[in-house]
């Protein structure tokens, strides 16, 4: 996992629904999508992005709906693996959410406690995403 903190400014395209993932039905694993495009309204090239929440951080989206700007601070996170028949790697990348706002509305909760976080001196790691 990367420690390599970045952030995207832009409008909500989309909220997906949630995700139940995983084979045993005892130890879900759950994932939402967001998708966020920060290119100008009209663009002839959008920039869709997808970010990632998981487990229980995944009502912190409930918030959010198409149109709304937000920030989110990330981690991308990439993967390799190889196809055992042919060999061929494959890479795949995630955007794992660390920290979404609502832009331009700084007194909105976001089930985050930065306050506490930014007074103790620790990395946004400890945030609910």
């Amino acid at each position: 996992m990367s420690d390599s903190k970045c952030v995207f400014v832009g409008r909500v395209v989309t909220v997906e629904k949630t995700e139940t993932l995983g084979k045993d039905p005892a130890k879900p694993f759950y994932k939402r999508v967001i998708v966020v495009d920060d290119a100008e309204d009209g663009a002839k090239y959008p920039n869709p992005v997808p970010f990632e929440a998981t487990g229980d951080k995944c009502q912190y989206l409930d918030r959010y709906k198409k149109g709304d700007e937000v920030e989110i601070e990330f981690y991308p996170n990439g993967r390799a693996w190889e196809d055992p028949r042919t060999k061929k790697t494959r890479y795949f990348s995630s955007n794992r959410i660390g920290f979404i706002k609502p832009v331009g509305d700084g007194g909105v909760d976001d089930g985050t406690d930065d306050g506490a976080e930014a007074a103790a001196g620790e990395d946004a790691n400890d945030l609910p995403f």
